[in-house]
């Protein structure tokens, strides 16, 4: 049997995780979050963004 390895995506990225895989700094990352319509929520102390609403924030955004 094929053994196919699945990489699971997750539904919400940590600022950390995002600024990974925008591949941005940390910095920048969390400048970003702060920006009015960004889809950031904010859990606690804790942001976390969807993946989702990032897709959909960036095709509506691409000049940013």
């Amino acid at each position: 049997m094929e053994n196919i390895e699945k990489r699971i995506e997750p539904l919400v990225y940590t600022i950390e995780e995002l600024a990974q895989v925008l591949q941005i700094g940390l910095s920048k990352a969390y400048e970003l979050s702060d920006l009015k319509g960004f889809p950031v929520k904010k859990i606690g102390r804790r942001k976390i963004v969807s993946r989702a609403g990032l897709e959909q924030w960036l095709s509506e955004n691409n000049g940013w």
